[in-house]
């Protein structure tokens, strides 16, 4: 995989000698690096990734791309911003759905991964404002149940594990407003935040709670590697505090993410049961299986 990250490394160094520059076309907003780095990988997906397992290929080659927060806020408006030189917990998830789904379209594209993207992060696919984009975790997942992009796995399930479940109650951004630089800067959206949180509040998800998780429990068949894992959180007003990718590695359950502990999209060293020990902020997590 190293090499492979070396070759998208080297388009953007030698992108560098030309004047940056940024796009606003077919209702995204990219650089002309974003562009070529995700035709390089459309391409590259086509040859080494034989077995067509495209989640687990696509998050692993972002390993090394630096963690950045709030790339999609840098506008006065709602826009599609496609950014793969920089991620978050959140893109990065979103990013590899995108191009799992474009890898799965009949003609792979730039074009094709916009709108595989734009289709994950905004209800029902659709742009319509800062209201519209699936800020919650838990609105992304049904967003992506809707539209036939994820199963949760956890749903219906009669195995042996001792499942637990969240009855939302989300409020968080309407109540810190001004922590999100698109609603401070206009007050009127709050409402309609208010509005899908609303929405949401009263509906019941399960999760595996993290006291399952101790050193001998083996979930394989259940979790398995390319799924997503969203973090149940205990903090008020909020559902999911993070995500990631599972990846099963010498018989253990490790997390694929953008940590912004560590600053860049990494393979977690600590198996997934000493990172949920770690965080006692965390509840347990939810798992999705791409389609």
């Amino acid at each position: 995989m190293s090499c492979l990250i070396s070759k998208i490394q080297f388009v953007i160094l030698s992108l560098l000698l030309v004047p940056p520059c940024s796009v606003y076309a077919q209702g995204a907003h990219y650089t002309i690096e974003d562009s070529i780095m995700v035709e390089q990988l459309l391409s590259d997906a086509k040859l080494h990734c034989l077995d067509k397992h495209y989640p687990l290929y696509f998050a692993h080659r972002f390993k090394g791309i630096p963690y950045v927060g709030g790339t999609l806020d840098r506008f006065d408006t709602e826009r599609l911003v496609v950014n793969i030189r920089e991620l978050d917990c959140t893109t990065f998830v979103e990013t590899v759905l995108a191009f799992t789904l474009a890898m799965q379209s009949e003609h792979p594209s730039f074009n094709e991964f916009c709108q595989q993207l734009k289709r994950v992060r905004y209800h029902n696919g659709t742009l319509n404002g800062y209201a519209s984009r699936n800020h919650y975790f838990s609105e992304w997942i049904e967003n992506a149940e809707r539209c036939g992009l994820v199963n949760d796995v956890l749903k219906g399930d009669e195995s042996q594990i001792p499942l637990q479940s969240q009855y939302l109650l989300l409020d968080f951004m309407s109540t810190h407003a001004n922590a999100y630089p698109m609603l401070k800067a206009n007050p009127s959206v709050v409402a309609s935040i208010r509005k899908k949180e609303i929405a949401m509040n009263g509906k019941e998800v399960r999760y595996i709670p993290k006291s399952a998780f101790d050193a001998d429990t083996c979930f394989n068949g259940i979790i398995k590697s390319g799924d997503i894992l969203a973090f149940v959180t205990k903090t008020k007003g909020l559902d999911i505090a993070h995500v990631g990718m599972a990846v099963w590695k010498e018989g253990r359950l490790h997390l694929l993410h953008a940590s912004s502990k560590h600053k860049k999209v990494l393979l977690d060293t600590q198996t997934l049961h000493l990172y949920l020990r770690k965080s006692p902020l965390l509840l347990g997590v939810r798992v999705l299986r791409i389609l």
